[in-house]
């Protein structure tokens, strides 16, 4: 008779630990779900501008780097070409024109090309809206490379 009443004592214990546990492990969940994706995103985002300035490195203009690095991209992300030279001025190369590696200080190796790519992430699951946050995050990645065949 003692061991009947001690079984319905614990009747619907294992459906009230699941319902305490749940929401811990859902969140989990979804937290590993957004951190995966938004890594996968800024890997893919810095690999785009590494690829747009080794691009424009070896002597393509800005707009071959530009689409390698768009190409490279996401779609929506935004990608900047710009030339830094030796004399330190920032000559903006987005706007298509091709820069003449020979013109660069051959003395010098400061003329490298900066390739910037910025992309605006969605996450994927509310956990970011449930926990107080925007529900986008910025990611911007830059990459530098010297412009090779600067003797």
């Amino acid at each position: 008779m003692r061991a009947l009443r001690s079984g319905r004592r614990q009747r619907g214990a294992a459906a009230l630990e699941f319902a305490l546990v749940a929401p811990v492990l859902l969140l989990m969940m979804l937290g590993m779900i957004d951190f995966g994706l938004r890594l996968d995103a800024e890997a893919v985002v810095v690999n785009a501008a590494r690829d747009g300035a080794r691009v424009a490195s070896l002597g393509g203009d800005s707009g071959q780097a530009r689409a390698a690095a768009q190409n490279a991209s996401y779609p929506s992300a935004t990608v900047t070409v710009e030339c830094l030279l030796s004399t330190d001025l920032v000559t903006a190369c987005d706007d298509g024109a091709t820069y003449d590696v020979a013109r660069a200080d051959k003395k010098t190796t400061s003329n490298v090309v900066r390739v910037t790519v910025t992309y605006d992430y969605s996450y994927i699951t509310p956990l970011a809206a449930w926990i107080g946050l925007n529900s986008t995050a910025n990611i911007q990645k830059v990459s530098y490379m010297r412009i090779e065949g600067i003797s």
